[in-house]
């Protein structure tokens, strides 16, 4: 069984507004860092078919990051795709490209587990 944590709350200092900024320029960085991992992996030698940098996630990392800025210039950002409710900012911290919310997420998982399509 799982125990439901209590959510933290934000400091009354910080605004909704406040949040966001920092959470566009937390993408910022790790687009900045994949970026560079990339150009990392591109450099890597590689003398044998099965020895290929390890490419593909950052590239979907990439993908991810850039949908999430697209998100906060469309001015959805934080908005959940699943059930347009806002996304929790504890999610959004741990995971800022997060494009659901926490139970949709969970949702789309076992969707995907069952070979169904996520919506």
């Amino acid at each position: 069984m799982r125990r439901a944590t209590k959510p933290v709350a934000a400091p009354p200092s910080t605004s909704v507004r406040d949040d966001a900024a920092r959470l566009r320029d937390l993408l910022l960085r790790i687009q900045d860092d994949l970026h560079l991992q990339w150009q990392h992996a591109l450099a890597q030698p590689c003398n044998d078919d099965d020895c290929l940098p390890p490419r593909q996630p950052v590239e979907d990392a990439l993908v991810d990051v850039g949908r999430a800025l697209e998100r906060t210039e469309r001015g959805r950002y934080g908005c959940c795709g699943g059930c347009a409710r806002p996304i929790e900012l504890e999610r959004l911290i741990v995971h800022p490209a997060a494009e659901r919310c926490w139970s949709c997420q969970q949702s789309a998982e076992r969707a995907t587990e069952r070979g169904q399509p996520a919506h």
